[in-house]
């Protein structure tokens, strides 16, 4: 009888622990597969993005918040006790921040009127999308008894090497003809670095020159516009009082319709003129390929002129609108450029 006992008590021994071994629950390990999945997919958008102010580019604070999100995911990914609660809700939150980076972008000044975008990073291709791309030329000697050289690849205003274009002794680049550069209204945005004010006109952009319009550097150092209009006439305004000086980087934007022209320096309204009538650009006739840097392309057929010449500095980021930008989206420009 004492053996049966003794047996029975053994058996309840090894029983009991059994029993509440089997009552502790069984914790399943979560599945992470869609979190390692977001944290690559958020790691490949940070790799690539860079920091800055111009449009494609993100401010730091977003490019920050992205990267705690990150490092947040991670955690949670490491954790071997996390649930699978908490491992859904971090892929959901990853995405969020992602979507919240994604639209955090600075996007272009008014894209939808942008005519052509020469960011001028060595070459003339138009970032707009639109396909007006340029080719470098050099002066002409001639014309220009120093040329010989097509724009140069120089440091724009932020000291990037190679982001800019110099031009000098007639160098310039010339696009193809596109009724896209004379709209009624337009606006022109470009970063300027003279090499000197000259005593001769310096000519930043011309579509035939004044038979159209032209873009220029005075010899008083204040940008100055001139367009041809239907009836004939000419509008000539300049950026007075404002005027540049050598050795330095300057945002020139002018804007017109047809009532009111206004130019600005730096972000900086310098003078709106208001115009006597309604104002009707003429259309181009003949229809000459559109210049940067210089007065009419190399194969057109003209003297050299003594009171003009080609541009001799720097230049950078130079837009077309077809629309006369309004002051805030000046400013929203220069916000977005300067240094």
């Amino acid at each position: 009888m004492k053996k049966n006992v003794l047996k029975y008590a053994i058996l309840i021994m090894v029983v009991l622990p059994l029993g509440f071994y089997s009552c502790e629950p069984v914790v399943e390990e979560a599945d992470k597969a869609a979190l390692v999945e977001k944290i690559s997919e958020a790691e490949g958008i940070l790799t690539a993005a860079v920091v800055g102010k111009l449009a494609g580019e993100y401010p730091q604070s977003a490019y920050d918040a992205l990267e705690t999100a990150i490092t947040s995911a991670k955690a949670i990914n490491d954790d071997v006790e996390a649930t699978q609660e908490q491992v859904d809700a971090t892929v959901s939150n990853l995405d969020l921040a992602i979507t919240t980076f994604d639209e955090a972008v600075n996007v272009e000044v008014s894209a939808e009127n942008l005519v052509a975008y020469w960011k001028m990073d060595g070459d003339g291709v138009d970032a707009s999308g639109n396909g007006h791309d340029g080719t470098l030329n050099p002066g002409l000697v001639a014309r220009f008894p120093d040329a010989g050289d097509a724009p140069t690849a120089v440091a724009d205003r932020y000291g990037n090497a190679g982001k800019a274009l110099h031009f000098a002794h007639g160098a310039n680049i010339e696009v193809p003809y596109s009724a896209d550069f004379n709209p009624d209204q337009m606006s022109i945005s470009i970063w300027l670095y003279a090499d000197s004010i000259a005593s001769v006109t310096q000519y930043l952009m011309s579509l035939n020159k004044w038979d159209t319009w032209k873009f220029e550097l005075p010899n008083h150092g204040k940008p100055f516009l001139t367009r041809k209009l239907a009836d004939e006439s000419y509008i000539d305004k300049d950026a007075n009082p404002v005027a540049l000086e050598a050795g330095q980087w300057y945002q020139v934007i002018v804007s017109t319709d047809q009532t009111e022209w206004s130019f600005y320096v730096n972000g900086v309204l310098a003078v709106t003129w208001p115009l006597d009538n309604a104002s009707t650009p003429i259309a181009a006739n003949p229809e000459v390929n559109f210049v940067i840097g210089s007065f009419l392309p190399n194969d057109m057929d003209w003297e050299k002129a003594g009171w003009f010449t080609s541009f001799h500095g720097s230049m950078d980021d130079a837009r077309i609108y077809d629309k006369a930008l309004t002051a805030a989206e000046v400013t929203a420009l220069w916000t977005m450029e300067n240094t």
